[in-house]
């Protein structure tokens, strides 16, 4: 019987394993295989995700100045040193304190805002260390805190090497207190001090560390400002443009090439190309061209010395094209939290100081629809990072005009005090233009405004409700230049001046309906082919 049951299980399990690796078996196979492979996926993503987010600047104990060097940039300036005896200052062990300083500084500003201790014993001697944790965030992310400006002046350099004292004057500093009952939280209030800092740092096992940290008023206010340079530099007079004294009627487009666009810079960068395109804007009988220069592709707060002479080349061709530019800072770029100022304001100080002297620019666009990050970020932290970089922007560049590119009219009047004029775009219904237009006036009074885009797609699909053709564009086009002519010749830019066969999913996301329109705003098809909107702009007369 046992012999029997035995013969009777080797034969089941037998047919099981033949009809397991059956055809129709496989596919069942493939399925387990591909869960499982699926959930080892997820759980090592969701690790991932948690290991990254844990923390919202990752500042690892094991190579802490490298980390912090990513998304804590501010200013630091140093004093010359004072005519002394004692031991001169290398300058590599300059550059350590100042990282080890700012990393320093750093871990208190994330100490503020989440309550975590962990890092503060890497820079911060033990006495510091208990002096610091006596002051305790009352609840975690309520207060976000930054440092954004130093001016150290050293007073100490031991003779071994070992010991620094310094005096970091006029330390600029920006809080916000945040509202934590609320979802998302809500600022309350931002407040920006200056203080000097008494300052001694130690070297202990390789690293500086502050010993002393003893603040006092600071009496005087320490900014770097570079002074205006002489030159043929655009400005606005009684509500125009002006260049060479004689008015500047500026009529232009948006631009990227046909091949790489929103990604001009870095390894898709033709400087051919540009010189071709460039020659086909100017024969348009168009004079001014925006650019875009995006934040983290640009390095964020060390920007890549390689796309900054990338666009020192766009903007020679540029000038042998005999065309204006308007240079769009912080492309992509939605992060408005405090912990991100000093990478923004370094990167825009870095690309102002090198270009201040450049004629062909008309002006700065701080930032492209700001408003439309409404959405994602609360609007007065957009509003106080716009305000505070077109604060800074004019100490460093006092040669150049400033704006900013609202995505909708009805924006476009907040900061109208702090620009030097107004932009918006309009892709609403054309029977809106010229009361939107009205509107704004009346909300910015004398002040002079400029359409910085608009445009009219003409993709086409059976499925698409707003399908448009190439004559209803150019009839958009016509009625567009007219109204901006009643308008006191307003200046322009279109969008834009191709046709792409590809647009990133960045731009419009994924979906069909969004992303496929992008496609074909622009003036010249796929073919290299003028639309019939490319002759409406050509032919446009501003002044009969």
């Amino acid at each position: 019987m046992k012999n029997t049951l035995s013969i009777r299980t080797f034969r089941w399990m037998y047919r099981f394993t033949e009809d397991l690796f059956s055809h129709r078996r496989r596919y069942i196979l493939f399925g387990i295989l591909l869960a499982v492979i699926s959930l080892g996926f997820t759980v090592l993503a969701g690790n991932a995700w948690v290991y990254f987010h844990t923390r919202e600047e990752v500042i690892s104990a094991f190579n802490p100045v490298v980390s912090t060097a990513n998304y804590h940039t501010p200013k630091v300036e140093w004093a010359r040193d004072p005519d002394t005896h004692g031991r001169k200052m290398e300058e590599e062990t300059r550059r350590r304190i100042t990282e080890n300083y700012l990393s320093a500084w750093a871990e208190w500003n994330y100490y503020l805002r989440t309550g975590d201790t962990t890092g503060l014993p890497l820079y911060f001697q033990q006495e510091i260390c208990k002096r610091i944790k006596q002051y305790k965030p009352e609840k975690i992310n309520q207060f976000h805190f930054s440092d954004l400006t130093h001016f150290p002046q050293l007073h100490f350099y031991s003779a071994d090497g070992q010991i620094v004292g310094f005096t970091d004057y006029s330390v600029a500093t920006v809080g916000r207190r945040y509202n934590t009952q609320t979802t998302p939280f809500t600022p309350v209030h931002t407040e920006f001090n200056h203080q000097n800092k008494s300052v001694v740092m130690v070297l202990e096992d390789g690293f500086w560390k502050i010993r002393q940290w003893d603040n006092s008023i600071c009496d005087k206010v320490l900014e770097s400002k570079r002074p205006a340079t002489s030159g043929n530099f655009i400005n606005i007079d009684n509500q125009r443009f002006e260049y060479k004294n004689q008015v500047f009627d500026c009529r232009g487009i948006n631009y990227y090439p046909q091949n790489s666009p929103w990604d001009m810079f870095g390894k898709n960068f033709s400087i051919n190309t540009i010189r071709n395109d460039f020659r086909v804007i100017k024969s348009l009988n168009l004079n001014t061209v925006r650019i875009f220069v995006p934040f983290e592709d640009f390095g964020k707060g060390n920007v890549d010395m390689e796309m900054l002479s990338q666009m020192e080349s766009l903007l020679d061709e540029a000038k042998l094209a005999e065309l204006k530019v308007i240079v769009t800072l912080f492309d992509f770029n939605s992060d408005y939290r405090i912990s991100n100022w000093s990478q923004t304001e370094r990167q825009m100080e870095i690309v102002l100081e090198t270009f201040t002297d450049r004629e062909e620019i008309i002006a700065y666009d701080i930032k492209n629809e700001p408003d439309l990050d409404f959405r994602y970020s609360h609007r007065q932290d957009v509003l106080d990072w716009l305000s505070y970089m077109l604060k800074k922007a004019r100490l460093y560049d006092s040669n150049h005009l400033f704006t900013i590119g609202w995505a909708d009219p009805d924006n476009a009047h907040l900061l109208a005090g702090e620009v030097d004029f107004v932009s918006f775009h309009f892709y609403k219904d054309i029977k809106l233009l010229s009361s939107s237009i009205d509107q704004l006036k009346e909300k910015t009074g004398i002040q002079l405004l400029m359409l910085q885009e608009f445009g009219m797609s003409t993709f086409s699909a059976w499925w698409f409700p707003g399908s448009k053709t190439e004559q209803e564009q150019s009839d958009y086009y016509q009625q567009v230049l007219n109204i901006l002519k009643e308008k006191e010749a307003m200046p322009f830019l279109s969008w834009t001046l191709y046709d792409f066969e590809n647009v990133p999913g960045k731009v419009a996301g994924e979906l069909p309906q969004h992303k496929l329109p992008q496609k074909k705003f622009g003036i010249i098809n796929e073919k290299g082919k003028l639309k019939p909107a490319a002759e409406i702009l050509k032919n446009h007369i501003i002044h009969e």
